[in-house]
């Protein structure tokens, strides 16, 4: 089946685990650099966030900590020509793990992150 236009924004989506809105604090964290957060959505397998600071040039790997889901190994995704206060992040962690923490802050089967049926 062919991805699904949003027609909000006419971007087009393809993704194989659902996103969640959400706006939870955090701390995302490399090396010696630590930057407060807001995950703003989060899939079995990433995070949107808005940093209170530019993210600056590192692009290796990261631990994204939320109080209220867990600690999370992840890489950046993608970066917002905002100077890099937004942000995309893809966990390391396996994606079956993350919907199962999210299935328990949410109160969702963790099914529901896992899968977008495409033959719909």
């Amino acid at each position: 089946m062919a991805p699904q236009t949003q027609p909000k924004t006419g971007h087009i989506e393809n993704r194989r685990f659902p996103r969640t809105s959400v706006i939870w604090s955090g701390m995302l964290e490399a090396n010696d650099r630590k930057y407060d957060c807001i995950a703003v959505n989060l899939s079995a397998n990433g995070a949107m966030l808005h940093l209170t600071q530019p993210l600056g040039e590192h692009t290796g790997s990261w631990t994204l900590t939320i109080p209220r889901l867990g600690t999370f190994n992840a890489e950046l995704a993608w970066r917002a020509p905002d100077g890099g206060k937004q942000i995309g992040l893809m966990f390391q962690n396996p994606p079956v793990a993350v919907a199962q923490q999210l299935s328990k802050i949410l109160s969702k089967p963790h099914e529901s992150f896992i899968a977008v049926d495409k033959s719909a």
